[in-house]
Parts: structure tokens; C-alpha cells; sequence
């Protein structure tokens, strides 16, 4: 009966192992296609923020020319204002997807960790748990 209870330990470890690793691999892939997505998201708003800060400063030469006061002071710091807004925006979701993209490797690593961690439980309790420890020591 010993060798049964060995052999299961051993098949049960191997299917443990396997499972283990397969469901950190899984996990990675995730994370690596919520990354490719986040890009494209950051990437199609980019556009977005480029194509209205240039239609707002169409606008505001517009007006300027309308009312007479292109290339016044106030148009060219209206002009400019908006550049500003522009900047910070695209800095804003640069920073946000580096952000993104950390906690995502972060949490992949995280997965890894606990894939090795179970692995290691599943080893130890094969090997008669703490009950053999206490044998080696007692």
C-alpha cells in the first residue's frame, strides 16, 4: 500500500506542477494582451487629444482673423494656451499607461511567485509535510 500512496503523491505532485505552471503562463499572456490594448487605447486617445487641440486653435485663429486680431497678443497666448493643454494632456497619458503597464508586469511576477510557492507546498506535503520534519528532527 506504500507504494501506491507514493506513486499518487508523485502523479498528484506531477498534475499539480503542471497545472501550476500552465495557469502562470496563462496568466502572463493576460497581462501582455492588456498591455498591447492599453497601447492602442493611449494611442487612439493620443489622436483624439491631437485632432481637437488643432481644431480648438483653428477656432481661435479663426476668430482672431474675424475680429481683426491676428497675430495679437491674445491670439498667439490663446494659440499657445491650448499647445500647453495639449502637452499636458499627452504627458497625463503617457504616464498613465507606463503606470498600466507596471502593475500589469507586476501582477504577472505576482503569479509566478505564487505558481512556485504552491509548487513548493505541494512538494513539502508530498514528502509527509511537517510530520517528516518532525521525524528528521525528533
Amino acid at each position: 500500500m506504500g507504494i501506491v500512496a507514493a506513486v499518487t503523491a508523485v502523479v498528484g505532485l506531477g498534475v499539480n506542477v503542471v497545472g501550476t505552471v500552465g495557469a502562470s503562463k496563462a496568466q502572463s499572456a493576460a497581462a501582455a494582451t492588456q498591455r498591447r490594448q492599453r497601447t492602442i487605447d493611449a494611442a487612439r486617445e493620443r489622436r483624439k487629444q491631437v485632432r481637437n487641440a488643432r481644431l480648438l486653435q483653428g477656432q481661435v485663429t479663426n476668430q482672431a482673423v474675424l475680429s481683426g486680431a491676428q497675430g495679437s497678443s491674445g491670439a498667439l497666448g490663446a494659440v499657445g494656451s491650448v499647445t500647453s493643454q495639449l502637452d499636458s494632456n499627452l504627458s497625463f497619458l503617457d504616464t498613465t499607461l507606463a503606470n498600466g503597464n507596471s502593475i500589469a508586469s507586476d501582477k504577472s511576477k505576482a503569479a509566478t511567485f505564487g505558481a512556485v510557492s504552491a509548487i513548493g507546498g505541494s512538494v513539502f506535503n508530498a514528502a509527509g509535510g511537517s510530520k517528516a520534519v518532525a521525524k528528521l528532527f525528533g
